[in-house]
């Protein structure tokens, strides 16, 4: 009997791809071959009669599988393995010696790390007084440190302790010292200075004036006694009228750098409207004249409203070895036949508080010893 041969399927195409592998292959090898036995046995002639093609993939699938194949069809890609990167560089926190209370501003935090060969380490120290942290190199060789750090005073201090490489930085190793605030020396909290007075440096001394007028005491060390109560009248140089400028100046101990000066005029009527302030570094110098021999103008001036003047120089370096009082105008609101006069009752000047010690640098708390 002839057999349909269109009747018979196509091989599956999935046969292309299957993956065959532990038990699906065993379990389609064994439906395969029972297949195979039951047409050749009920139905030999159909089997004959399959179509060739058929037969073949039945056949490959069969010997695929039996061979351990894992797929039929092209192979597929398999990528290659990831190649692992190195772990980064690690350190270890570093070891710090314990510290106690101090009275000292500074302290020594020592201790050391472990390190690899070639390993460059640098330790850092944040907390205290420093807003940036202290830092200082590890010895290379016996992986011991030693960083200077200053303490908040009259605190307990919290302070972090890293160590760094140029590719990593270690967890931090915490450690707390208690600033105590006493001085060490003697045991008791420091107490603030009590301020002092600056002195008049012009205090008694007796001055080189143009012309002292009758009027007052007619000394010109009324200018500089120390009482505001008592004055003196200045005028120009010329015996009769005159609108000359009158002058007093006075010789400093020293060439010495200004901080301030201070004018307390004798009377309401007779003050300075305008007049100069002048400095010369010249122990020697002539009669004070703005811009000629030396003399040099640090105030001018021109609308004074009597009373008290004063001032200050403290953001200015001037430096005299002589000053002077230079009036030009006077505050008479009528004529005076003598012409103008100056009724002072104090000069003050004040110099800059400059200290004469040289500070020696301080030994580090790190130098050996210590």
């Amino acid at each position: 009997m002839a057999s349909d041969h269109a009747s018979w399927p196509r091989p599956p195409a999935v046969f292309n791809r299957l993956k065959l592998n532990g038990m699906s292959s065993g379990l389609l090898r064994a439906v395969l071959v029972r297949f195979l036995i039951f047409q050749a046995v009920f139905d030999t002639r159909s089997v004959l009669a399959m179509p060739k093609k058929f037969l073949l993939s039945i056949f490959a699938v069969f010997v695929v599988s039996a061979c351990g194949g894992d797929t039929v069809g092209p192979k597929q890609y398999t990528p290659p393995e990831q190649k692992k990167e190195p772990d980064p560089l690690t350190i270890s926190a570093p070891v710090v010696h314990p510290l106690t209370a101090t009275c000292e501003e500074e302290i020594a935090v020592r201790g050391s790390v472990s390190l690899k060969a070639g390993m460059a380490v640098d330790i850092i120290v944040r907390g205290g007084a420093s807003t940036s942290g202290a830092t200082a190199a590890v010895d290379p060789t016996t992986g011991s440190f030693c960083v200077p750090v200053r303490l908040v005073k009259g605190q307990l201090n919290q302070l972090q302790v890293y160590a760094k490489t140029p590719g990593a930085l270690s967890t931090a190793t915490e450690i707390s010292v208690e600033q105590t605030g006493v001085d060490c020396e003697t045991g008791n909290r420091p107490t603030e200075p009590t301020p002092t007075k600056p002195k008049n440096v012009l205090a008694g001394m007796l001055g080189e004036a143009s012309l002292l007028g009758s009027g007052g005491t007619a000394n010109a060390a009324s200018f500089t006694d120390g009482d505001a109560t008592t004055w003196a009248s200045l005028k120009g140089p010329a015996s009769g009228y005159s609108n000359d400028p009158a002058w007093v100046k006075y010789k400093l101990p020293k060439a010495s750098i200004l901080s301030s000066v201070r004018i307390v005029w004798g009377t309401d009527d007779y003050y300075g409207v305008e007049y100069k302030i002048l400095v010369n570094n010249s122990e020697n110098a002539g009669d004070p004249n703005p811009g000629q021999d030396g003399w040099q103008e640090i105030k001018d001036v021109t609308d004074g409203k009597g009373g008290v003047d004063e001032w200050s120089f403290a953001n200015k370096t001037i430096q005299a070895r002589q000053i002077a009082f230079y009036m030009i105008d006077d505050s008479a609101k009528y004529w005076v036949p003598q012409g103008d006069w100056y009724r002072i009752a104090e000069l003050e000047v004040y110099l800059r508080q400059e200290s004469n010690v040289v500070a020696s640098q301080p030994q580090s708390v790190c130098a050996a010893g210590l």
